[in-house]
């Protein structure tokens, strides 16, 4: 079950969370038991548990969203791949004796596959969105913002202590 929570979560998390929750939407290769079994993290938080137990998913909703998270994840998986290999091959051309012209066109397809991988995010976001209620979209987006302004001020203050 907390396998099944944790996926759900990281739909949502990657949706709404952007581009950082990528890792989450990876499937856990350890088994729901072993999840269960860790419990608090090292600061003592919950994480996903807390903010599916927060929003009060129904096990439908949770279906749902699983559903939408599979539907996607084959598709993004490869399209992160593909431009994956795309950035590379500009990273090495940037090293080597391209063109000018030949290192535009590679930008542009690196561009156009992240902008075709941002397009699939965003239609798996509007899918899960209506799955949600009204009440659980504010507090998700709450607790999002919550997270990226906790994410800046680790960031900030790590940069300050160098």
């Amino acid at each position: 079950m907390f396998a099944r929570q944790l996926s759900v979560l990281s739909v949502l998390i990657l949706s709404f969370g952007g581009i950082a929750a990528d890792a989450l939407a990876q499937p856990n290769p350890l088994p729901a038991q072993t999840i269960a079994q860790r419990g608090p993290g090292p600061r003592g938080h919950r994480g996903p548990q807390r903010l599916i137990e927060e929003l009060n998913l129904s096990d439908s909703q949770m279906q749902d969203l699983e559903d939408i998270r599979l539907k996607y994840q084959e598709q993004m998986n490869e399209q992160r791949q593909v431009l994956m290999e795309a950035q590379q091959e500009l990273n090495d051309m940037m090293s080597g004796d391209a063109s000018e012209a030949q290192l535009r066109n590679q930008y542009r397809q690196v561009a156009q596959l992240g902008q075709e991988l941002g397009d699939l995010r965003f239609e798996s976001m509007l899918e899960m969105r209506e799955v949600l209620t009204p009440q659980q979209r504010r507090e998700l987006a709450e607790k999002m913002q919550q997270r990226r302004a906790n994410r800046q001020n680790r960031l900030r203050n790590s940069l300050e202590g160098q």
